[in-house]
């Protein structure tokens, strides 16, 4: 198998290349996609394994590149997320849906069984049942550019595979931790990552929504992982489905604050709260957790309970 990576250096991207170093015995190569690639190495690939290619995704060469380099199998983590995305919502449907459209005409050209396995997210539900979990089956009501421009493309997905034109597979993603970027501005919908990072910091804590407010999430390493093993998995094992979610359980900034302390020792920095009305519209109407019809193959820890799989996520996370 030939595999392509779009969005490599960025941080879900070179969190898969680094996963399937773990993996070489089940892959032939992997090309690896973005505007420029990192000044570091990103993954423990040797150099006839790994080819970079410094470009666009949102134009031809992209196309050119899948059917050049034989591709089989993409991995699609290239978007404009958060505060970026609805800045800019034609930008925002350009390419996380548009250039998606574009790698899955490219690859269905070569064949019904060349894989797309899309980095997907919780936005793609928007409005739910407060207090629920979500599977598989759960309605898209996308409130956000960000969302809408992912459930458009899980869409996609599903019909393409229904057709038969191609193994397309949607990886539905929650709030990841820890992410590692410096952030900007106003919190976004990934607050509690800046929270564990502010905390490790040893900075001012800035709540945009009441600490008890729940989100979905796991760790920046474990989609990762399940990214990979979406595209290796079997399709007799993924099924008929195109779509299937991560595991993601139930988090609180103030439960998140709570194992950050007790690990750590220490009350830790001062904790500010400052509502952002606006993005508790978005977060507060997410299901609080996802569940996943694939859970035992995506997420070997996916059976503890919450607490304790926060805190070991916690204790891994860098």
């Amino acid at each position: 198998m030939r595999l392509l990576i779009t969005g490599a250096a960025g941080e879900l991207g070179g969190g898969v290349l680094r996963a399937l170093s773990r993996r070489q015995e089940r892959f032939d190569a992997v090309v690896a996609v973005d505007l420029s690639r990192p000044d570091a190495p990103t993954a423990a690939l040797p150099a006839d394994r790994l080819a970079w290619h410094d470009l666009d995704v949102a134009t031809p060469a992209l196309s050119r590149l899948i059917a050049d380099a034989q591709v089989d199998c993409v991995i699609h983590c290239a978007a404009i997320t958060g505060a970026a995305a609805e800045r800019d919502p034609e930008a925002t449907l350009a390419l996380n849906t548009h250039v998606t459209e574009s790698i899955a005409d490219a690859l269905s050209k070569s064949g019904p069984d060349r894989r797309l396995v899309l980095a997907s997210s919780i936005a793609a539900l928007g409005v739910f049942p407060a207090g629920q979990t979500a599977d598989e089956t759960a309605a898209r009501r996308p409130r956000s550019a960000y969302g809408l421009s992912k459930a458009l493309s899980e869409l996609k997905l599903e019909a393409l595979r229904q057709s038969g034109g191609l193994d397309a597979r949607a990886l539905r993603l929650p709030t990841l931790l820890v992410r590692k970027g410096e952030r900007r501005g106003r919190p976004t919908t990934g607050y509690l990552s800046d929270l564990v990072k502010a905390f490790r910091a040893g900075k001012a804590i800035v709540l945009p929504a009441p600490p008890n407010t729940p989100v979905a999430v796991n760790a920046g390493s474990v989609a990762a992982e399940a990214l990979v093993e979406a595209a290796l998995m079997a399709p007799e094992t993924w099924g008929a489905s195109a779509l299937a979610n991560l595991p993601a359980y139930p988090a609180t900034a103030a439960l998140l604050l709570s194992l950050l302390r007790d690990l750590a020792g220490t009350p830790g920095p001062d904790v500010i709260q400052d509502c952002d009305h606006a993005l508790l519209a978005k977060v507060g109407a997410w299901p609080q957790a996802l569940s996943s019809r694939l859970a035992q193959h995506l997420d070997p820890g996916h059976a503890q309970p919450p607490e304790a799989r926060l805190r070991r996520l916690l204790m891994d996370a860098p």
